[in-house]
């Protein structure tokens, strides 16, 4: 049986299109069938590790990464001066993203805890989190991140070439501190930069503009390709967009407006519109299962609701057999649970997560065709946005290294624990 993702092929391309695409998209499916779907990944025993004690270690890591305003800067030489580290910031491509899931695991982890000092934490993360939105110097664009030249400095350096990845992130910490914390700075907080991303997109035809007249390279929100093919990451990451920010702002006609015209251009249907066989990354999937918790969570039309869930069980086709338990657990928190056995499994592999904080610059994978176990695979920055094909074989030696701070496996704990898949004794 064909997966989901495949049905949808026929119905996403335009009546009068179809004859002439029949043989090439054959081909696709054909060779789609033979390389992008493999079996699952070979099985190794899971790993005797208590799951809150390596949170507990990643988090004292994380912590060690964050500038002073409470950026975290997810990669970077060690040891490092403040100085160095200011400049590494600015060079980082995904600091939106990655504050964002910090934000919103120290969320979770503050609401299960209910620690004041645990609280106070989150507060800091998700100030540095709307700095992205202040210094990036232009309404409701996101910047990547920011830092200075010297410490001393009164100005900061933003990287403004945003894309629909920082906004991802940015909108799911904010969801989560929102949601969670019962604040009224970030109540307010929340109002303003939620509806400041809304104009933004209003104003620039539904994609992220650095400036005026200048689109960023990976900020569309288009939901059709050439007008012709649905993208289901898009749809669902605009429809996150507009339900946070009509949350944020409850009964603002701006935000309300935002979200009619999205139900209007049939953006909930588009979301089921996952292709094995389009350009996919695993960053991609992860980046669409977030946007769509949010849509699930936030929008209980029942019609819609079931294009959400065809959704959701369309990325686990694509994506199950490769052992992410981040995924694992936004798919069953969705209620998907076709695969149970493989939802679990993969949760529990959360355990074989390796416990690396050290990337070494010369690092050397080889790329598969086969899904490499978990364990043995490679990864800069985190392990659920880099492929499951690629395996580790080794690094150079002599390299100076550079830390990561482990912020996916605190993503992937905090949110297991909070829905529940965890308990604090695991």
């Amino acid at each position: 049986m064909l997966p989901r993702s495949w049905i949808h092929v026929s119905v996403a391309i335009a009546p009068p299109l179809r004859p002439a695409l029949a043989g090439l998209a054959a081909l696709l499916c054909a060779s789609a069938l033979a390389a992008c779907h493999p079996g699952a990944a070979e099985k190794t025993p899971i790993a005797p590790v208590r799951l809150l004690d390596r949170a507990q270690r990643d988090l004292e890591e994380s912590r060690l990464h964050l500038l002073p305003e409470g950026l975290l800067v997810y990669r970077m030489n060690w040891p490092d001066s403040l100085e160095a580290r200011y400049r590494r910031a600015t060079r980082q491509a995904d600091g939106a993203y990655f504050q964002g899931l910090y934000v919103a695991a120290l969320a979770q982890r503050a609401s299960l805890t209910s620690r004041p000092e645990d609280r106070e934490e989150t507060l800091r993360a998700y100030r540095a989190l709307r700095l992205l939105m202040r210094f990036s110097g232009y309404e409701g664009l996101v910047g990547r991140t920011f830092g200075k030249r010297h410490p001393g400095d009164k100005e900061y350096e933003v990287r403004d070439d945003s894309s629909g990845d920082q906004v991802t992130g940015f909108v799911w910490g904010t969801w989560w501190a929102l949601s969670l914390l019962d604040d009224p700075e970030v109540r307010q907080g929340a109002a303003l930069d939620t509806k400041a991303l809304v104009r933004h997109l209003r104003l620039h035809g539904m994609k992220i503009h650095r400036r005026a007249f200048e689109p960023t390279k990976h900020g569309d929100y288009d939901v059709d390709f050439f007008g012709v093919m649905p993208i289901g990451h898009r749809a669902v990451g605009a429809l996150a967009v507009a339900l946070v920010a009509a949350a944020a702002n409850p009964g603002d006609a701006e935000c309300e407006a935002f979200l009619d015209d999205l139900f209007r251009k049939e953006y909930p249907g588009k979301t089921r519109y996952v292709y094995s066989w389009f350009p996919h990354s695993a960053a991609n999937t992860v980046n669409y299962l977030l946007n769509l918790y949010l849509t699930w969570r936030l929008d209980d039309s029942p019609q819609r609701r079931g294009f959400y869930a065809e959704a959701r069980d369309s990325a686990w086709d694509l994506s199950h057999a490769w052992q992410m338990a981040f995924y694992a657990g936004l798919v069953k928190a969705m209620g998907g649970m076709e695969h149970p056995g493989e939802l679990e499994d993969a949760l529990r592999r959360l355990r074989n997560l390796p416990d690396r904080h050290v990337q070494f610059r010369e690092e050397r994978d080889a790329w598969r065709v086969d899904v490499v176990p978990i364990e043995r695979r490679s990864s800069s920055s985190t392990w659920w946005s880099h492929s499951p094909r690629r395996e580790l074989t080794g690094h150079a030696e002599g390299e100076e290294p550079v830390r990561i701070a482990r912020v996916d496996f605190l993503a992937a704990y905090w949110f297991g624990r909070w829905a529940g898949f965890y308990g604090a004794e695991e």
